[in-house]
């Protein structure tokens, strides 16, 4: 039997975080090893718990989600953080993920793409809808003429660079690109290193707003 994805959930409304836990534990392969009603709760649950997944609101009453993610990631810098919400503000997002979130789910979604999410972020992929990475991309400003990929990048950390904009884990890319996995992750932590990004997600809408992929899976180089 696989083991369950542990996860935090952090939400300040009593009936939204029992419906959710409901779903999440009898529809997916999920346990919710606690649940968090303010940020201050939040940091201290996860330094105890170590959940595999902190699920975050990203409007608690006493702090902005974008602090919190913050917060969470200096106490424990590989926490793997996934927004729930039911707003999609253009500058909360944005703030959110470059305070180093690697997704966001919508609670208009259903629980079905919440699961999948999780088992994304869980898996090392980002899980990002499209249409909010089109409202990041705005928010960074993408020229009309895409700016050009870095030139440190070598030729082949670029084509792992554009599997990894289309949300492929590690072993996805080793598999379409016929390398070691153990060699992906050397990749990875190049790219990281060279473009000074702190998470995945952070990779995934460089290569976006570079072109080096699009939104269409079948653009990817």
């Amino acid at each position: 039997m696989a083991e369950k994805i542990r996860v935090l959930l952090v939400d300040d409304e009593e009936i939204v975080r029992q419906a959710i836990r409901t779903l999440l534990e009898i529809e997916g392969p999920i346990l919710v090893v606690g649940e968090a009603v303010s940020a201050q709760e939040a940091i201290h649950k996860a330094r105890a718990l170590r959940p595999d997944i902190i699920l975050l609101d990203l409007r608690l009453q006493d702090d902005s989600g974008a602090h919190v993610v913050e917060e969470l990631l200096k106490q424990d810098r590989n926490a793997r953080i996934l927004i729930l919400s039911a707003y999609a503000s253009d500058a909360e997002v944005f703030a959110a993920f470059k305070a180093g979130a690697q997704g966001y789910v919508l609670k208009t979604q259903t629980i079905a793409e919440l699961i999948q999410a999780i088992e994304q972020v869980h898996h090392g992929q980002s899980a990002l809808h499209p249409m909010i990475a089109r409202m990041i991309l705005q928010e960074l400003n993408v020229p009309s003429h895409q700016p050009q990929v870095a030139k440190s990048l070598s030729e082949a950390e670029i084509r792992v660079l554009s599997y990894v904009g289309q949300g492929y884990s590690n072993q996805d890319i080793a598999d379409k690109l016929g390398l070691r996995y153990a060699t992906v992750r050397v990749y990875m932590s190049n790219i990281l290193k060279k473009l000074q990004l702190s998470n995945r997600t952070q990779v995934a809408l460089y290569a976006l707003k570079t072109g080096v992929t699009t939104l269409e899976p079948s653009k990817a180089h």
